[in-house]
């Protein structure tokens, strides 16, 4: 089973490094300039604790992604582009966590690896 977890700011209290090290993580940013910056430095800092990023992100933009007009100013209306740019990360997301799951844990996939010979 495929779990995602979606990690906003600081993770909940009392959780360890432990819990979500050999994870595979996809980053949505936001900015003027799609978040770039801050999401290569928490490429960085999810490196360190052993989180395997992938390299599809999401980058939205407030100036295309959102709709400034009507009743609802500044709703989230992201283009088509971003939808393929979504769809690339999750696969990437799922690929990543389902060749960690024998880090994970160790037994899940004994049984299809050949012993010594």
């Amino acid at each position: 089973m495929i779990q995602i977890a979606i990690i906003l700011g600081s993770t909940r209290p009392g959780r360890r490094v432990e819990d979500v090290a050999r994870w595979a993580a996809g980053i949505v940013s936001y900015g003027v300039f799609g978040g770039t910056r801050a999401a290569e430095q928490l490429r960085q800092t999810m490196a360190e604790i052993k989180i395997a990023d992938v390299h599809a992100q999401v980058a939205i933009n407030p100036y295309h992604d959102f709709d400034f007009t009507g009743s609802q100013a500044g709703v989230c209306a992201p283009g088509e582009r971003q939808e393929t740019a979504l769809t690339l990360m999750l696969d990437e997301v799922l690929a990543w966590s389902r060749a960690l799951r024998v880090l994970r844990d160790p037994t899940a996939g004994a049984a299809s690896r050949p012993g010594p010979t």
